[in-house]
């Protein structure tokens, strides 16, 4: 992967740094051990875990950003969420800042990255644009490009919203386990806190989704028609390279597709959940066919 991204951000030199030997470094991680500090590390595997890192982080500020002014919106459904809406904005930040700290460990300056991609945190497209190519520079999943909040429209937001955490969430909860259980140790650790929090917002989004769904059927089944082919883009490609990578180093652990097959199918899976909604859901070898296809990349 190449590191130009990385120029200006790195508290050390890697061209004069002692990089581990890669056979010592994969000895530990194929005996099942983890990583805990730069010195174990290949700089390939330096580079590609702060490349999954800055993603996170970004994607985590990016997504706090957009639910913002949903507290706004909130208590108009039920005064509760005036309590409940700021504490998942907060638990956003939390998750940010927790990978900020794990990309410190190992000598990445995230506090000048965050300094100089800041103010491209709120950039979202316009309603009905299809992302084509990145418009920012920072990192954020794809996704986060899209708006929830819709000018005037507090119905349509607050479902944005639901659906967000009832799919997306739900999609960025199964991936996490993968880094809950990958080769650098700090990382996963924090990972562990981020997705007990991230259980509650997807349990948020599933009580929200089967009360809403119930009251506007036909609203609430076309905005998650429209959210799910931008949710489907985050699980990758079918045969990346750079996952094989992944998995070879203990980045991850499971192919794109088996983490969107268990997405769809495991016994927390967007099928399992949707039984208290009622939602219309493409059959699961239905949806890889297209994932595979390409199609929801062009839908998106």
């Amino acid at each position: 992967m190449p590191n130009e991204w990385m120029r200006g951000y790195l508290t050390f030199n890697p061209e004069t740094f002692k990089w581990a030997e890669y056979d010592s470094m994969m000895r530990v991680i194929e005996g099942g051990g983890k990583l805990t500090k730069i010195e174990q590390m290949t700089r390939e595997y330096y580079e590609n875990l702060a490349y999954l890192m800055v993603s996170q982080m970004d994607s985590e500020y990016v997504g706090a950003y957009g639910y913002m002014p949903i507290t706004y919106v909130a208590p108009r459904f039920d005064p509760e969420e005036l309590r409940h809406v700021p504490q998942i904005v907060h638990d956003e930040f939390v998750h940010g800042t927790r990978i900020k700290d794990c990309l410190e460990l190992v000598g990445f300056n995230a506090d000048k990255w965050i300094e100089d991609h800041q103010g491209f945190y709120n950039f979202r497209l316009e309603s009905g644009v299809i992302l084509e190519t990145r418009p920012m520079r920072d990192f954020r999943v794809s996704i986060f490009y899209y708006p929830i909040v819709c000018e005037g429209d507090s119905i349509t937001t607050w479902a944005n919203f639901s659906i967000f955490q009832f799919l997306q969430d739900r999609g960025a909860g199964e991936q996490l386990k993968d880094a809950i259980n990958s080769s650098f140790e700090p990382w996963s650790r924090e990972n562990q806190k981020i997705m007990r929090e991230e259980n509650r917002h997807i349990l948020h989004g599933d009580r929200w989704m089967a009360k809403l769904y119930k009251q506007n059927p036909e609203l609430i089944q076309g905005l998650f028609d429209m959210w799910w082919p931008r949710s489907m883009v985050t699980f990758g490609h079918p045969a990346s390279e750079r996952n094989n990578l992944w998995r070879k180093l203990g980045l991850k652990r499971r192919t794109n597709e088996e983490v969107l097959r268990d997405f769809l199918d495991g016994p927390n899976g967007i099928h399992a959940a949707n039984e208290n909604v009622g939602l219309k859901i493409t059959p699961t070898d239905l949806v890889v066919a297209s994932w595979k296809s390409g199609y929801y990349e062009r839908q998106a």
